[in-house]
């Protein structure tokens, strides 16, 4: 009877030990998990400021060159730096594409989807 008491107590020791190293592996995993959350958040946040400066200024000098060229292109051909529709769109020109055509941005009036997301309240 008491052989049958050891074999019991050693097999309840064992899924003590199981249970204890099961309960410490999740215990390290809730930080080691958090600890990937944070690195990931500021990993995003790093980037070369001083090489998107001079990108944003590049572009600005390039979009410059070409709204000056599309302006002395229009007084050249008569093309007009405003266009009004009929239904309210507004188009105005933006530049010249590379065939030397005009480029006009216009905006888009769409009343009823205004009235309809109540943009109209704000």
């Amino acid at each position: 009877m008491k052989v049958s008491n050891l074999v019991d107590i050693s097999s309840a020791n064992k899924s003590f030990t199981v249970k204890n190293t099961a309960m410490r592996n999740r215990l390290l995993l809730f930080p080691i998990l958090l600890l990937l959350a944070y690195t990931q958040t500021f990993a995003q946040v790093s980037n070369n400021d001083r090489l998107i400066k001079q990108a944003a200024i590049g572009y600005k000098l390039q979009f410059d060159a070409n709204y000056s060229q599309a302006i002395s292109k229009a007084k050249e051909k008569g093309w007009p730096l405003t266009i009004k529709r009929k239904d309210g769109e507004l188009a105005m020109l933006a530049g010249i594409d590379f065939f030397g055509l005009p480029l006009y941005v216009s905006s888009y009036n769409n009343t009823i989807a205004a009235a309809t997301t109540r943009a109209n309240q704000l």
